[in-house]
């Protein structure tokens, strides 16, 4: 039966046989307790028949195996490349048994049987050196004894010097993505560098997007070019998948790398659109200030691009402490872009500048809820406006009925949510936030957004209905409300932290009002 590892960060676990589980639960055979990504109980690989299998165990951000996510059970084979939650990478190896070469101790104890056999002969010749006619019948088999070992010996010895010089080691060629990196927008023609290790028995590498052929490269540099104007039906500004496929000097091929990036062409303008011609805010989201000519500030809402919303929505994303990967669907992007027009409306900061202590200190320092929150709903329920619309009231748009059902209007049982001071309906949402996005959905954003309006009790049945996989949260949100939720939050994020791109001249980014509190994130999320 062939034997197994894998490789996490360069130390080697050796497969059993059965069931090896892995994820964070320390009763895991393989634990990974400091990925977050990873499910308590994300996956298991099982050895039947000297074949091994993987199979996601309904892990909540999936699995991958070179690339490609995994469904049902998939059978592993050397050197695939696991990744789970997308982030812990694992490789799999099978190690190649070796023959078995007949032993020399063999030989030589054959040789000795053989020179025993020989030696009882010579001393009863010597016992009966009388008798000549015993003398004669001896010489042959002595003779032919010599004979017999000394050919074994030659054949052994042939034997081991053909198999030291045809016997080769297995091809082990491993290469690797070096640029352009996961992540990645390519928006114009680029290299792909690639790096090979053991390339001995390389005979060429194989570079897809998707399943689609990009180069073959032969020989050295291992180098490729990338032009998103070849792959017009993947230069949508979505993630599709580069690999990276090595074939040996045997035609075997097997699957050596990938990585995720994005693809977008230059776009035919429309004439009211507007030219996007300079970058303007520090990460890296583009910002629009060629718009000499305009007439109103307020009236000119410039279109942002769907890589750009991506990329703002991206931005948003690492202001929370939450640490969890989402896919994006390319509806939703579409419907956050067409949202922003109706938030790029001048003078959202200075009110949001009137409530800034007051959301600092209901949201951020009694509740411990990240220090965005309490500012983005807001933008997105009410734009910073507290008047009562319908039923609901307050800048985050909650009815009095719904919060005094629910119990949080205990807290200012004779105070207006519409009142000018806010500080009833800053109270009250903080703690009604407070219970869905940490006590319901573990810090999980989308989804606390997406429940927002339910009541604790629906928002933990909805929680226990969702799949364990869900960063496909557009696959997973279905309802026409929580849908709008999320669209709202993040159309009304991007223009808050974006005002530059939307023309709005006298506002500046929301994160302004609470950036010093964001001093005990990572520094990949700030």
């Amino acid at each position: 039966m062939p034997k197994a590892k894998l490789i996490i960060d360069g130390t080697e676990i050796p497969l059993e046989d059965g069931i090896t589980t892995i994820g964070r639960a320390p009763d895991n055979k393989i634990c990974l307790a400091e990925d977050s990504n990873v499910s308590r109980y994300h996956a298991e690989i099982e050895c039947k028949d000297g074949r091994f299998w993987l199979t996601d165990v309904g892990s909540r951000n999936g699995t991958t195996i070179n690339g490609i996510s995994v469904k049902t059970t998939v059978e592993l084979f050397d050197g695939d490349l696991i990744v789970l939650g997308g982030t812990s990478q694992i490789k799999f190896h099978i190690e190649k048994s070796e023959p078995e070469t007949e032993k020399p101790q063999d030989t030589e104890s054959n040789f000795a049987s053989e020179s025993s056999a020989i030696e009882a002969p010579k001393s009863e010749i010597v016992e009966q050196a009388s008798v000549e006619v015993s003398k004669k019948s001896s010489f042959p088999l002595i003779l032919m004894g010599f004979f017999v070992a000394l050919m074994m010996i030659f054949v052994a010895v042939l034997a081991f010097f053909l198999y030291g010089s045809f016997a080769k080691p297995a091809c082990e060629v491993k290469a690797k993505i070096v640029s352009p990196e996961s992540g990645d927008l390519i928006d114009k023609e680029t290299e792909i560098n690639i790096e090979v290790q053991n390339g001995e028995c390389l005979e060429r590498l194989i570079v897809l997007l998707e399943d689609e052929p990009v180069a073959i490269i032969e020989r050295q540099p291992f180098v490729a070019t990338l032009n998103p104007a070849d792959f017009p039906e993947f230069a949508d500004g979505l993630e599709h998948s580069l690999k990276l496929v090595v074939e040996d000097s045997n035609g075997k091929r097997s699957s050596a790398d990938a990585i995720s990036i994005a693809l977008e062409t230059a776009s035919i303008k429309k004439p009211e659109e507007r030219d996007i011609s300079q970058a303007g805010s520090e990460d890296g989201f583009s910002s629009e200030n060629n718009l000499e000519g305009s007439s109103s500030s307020s009236n000119s809402k410039p279109k942002i691009s769907l890589v750009e919303t991506q990329q703002a929505i991206q931005q948003i994303l690492k202001q929370f402490s939450g640490n969890f990967s989402y896919k994006f669907d390319e509806q939703f992007l579409r419907e956050v872009q067409s949202k922003t027009g109706e938030y790029a409306e001048e003078g959202y900061f200075s009110k949001a500048e009137t409530y800034r202590d007051l959301i600092n200190i209901e949201f951020h320092k009694e509740n411990g809820l990240d220090a965005p929150l309490g500012f983005l709903l807001a933008m997105s329920r009410s734009k910073f406006n507290p008047q009562k619309q319908g039923d609901k009231e307050g800048l985050w748009q909650l009815s009095d009925e719904f919060l005094t059902a629910n119990g949080y209007k205990t807290l200012c049982p004779n105070e207006s949510l519409s009142n000018k001071e806010q500080s009833c309906a800053a109270k009250t949402a903080a703690v009604y936030t407070k219970a869905l996005f940490l006590k319901v959905f573990n810090g999980d954003l989308i989804y606390a957004i997406a429940a927002f309006g339910m009541n604790e009790q629906e928002a933990f049945s909805w929680a226990s209905s969702l799949p364990a996989s869900r960063m496909d949260f557009w696959k997973v949100v279905k309802k026409p409300q929580q849908r709008e939720n999320l669209v709202r939050f993040f159309a009304a994020a991007i223009v808050a932290e974006n005002p530059q791109k939307f023309n709005l001249k006298r506002d500046r980014p929301i994160s302004e009002l609470y950036r010093s509190l964001m001093i005990n994130l990572p520094a990949s999320n700030r």
